[in-house]
């Protein structure tokens, strides 16, 4: 089943902006979430955007590359969406955006101007598989 949580942000201050949808539930010892966070006229994003997981959830080190992410990131003002993806490092999320498929960088972190200047109306989508310390 499904539980509703209320991320803690790190780097971000919500302000009047939303956490919208927010659930975790386990599937064989790992752990999906889904969710919206939606960027306020009084939000700050002051550092590569993270979050920590829910229910002191730790990830497995060992196998960080057998996870299934989906992260959308949307502007508003710009009517663009940008493709992006939720890092696990033991008990947070840090979000990055896909700058490359075909050589590197191909990742940037989520940060207050990067994929865009954030605003009032702003959205992230995500939706993870994140696997347990006991995954192999």
């Amino acid at each position: 089943a499904w539980t509703t949580f209320t991320p803690s942000w790190l780097n971000f201050t919500l302000g009047n902006g939303t956490n919208g949808y927010f659930k975790y539930r386990y599937i064989g010892g790992n752990m999906q979430i889904s969710g919206q966070l939606t960027y306020g006229s009084t939000s700050n994003l002051y550092g590569n955007l993270a979050m920590t997981l829910p229910d002191s959830f730790s990830t497995n080190p060992e196998t960080y590359q057998a996870r299934s992410t989906n992260t959308t990131i949307y502007d508003q003002s710009g009517s663009d969406y940008y493709f992006a993806w939720a890092w696990p490092n033991t008990t947070t999320v840090t979000f990055y955006q896909v700058t490359s498929f075909a050589q590197s960088p191909f990742a940037t972190a989520i940060d207050d101007r990067n994929p865009m200047t954030w605003a009032a109306g702003d959205t992230l989508q995500v939706a993870a598989l994140i696997n347990g310390p006991d995954a192999t």
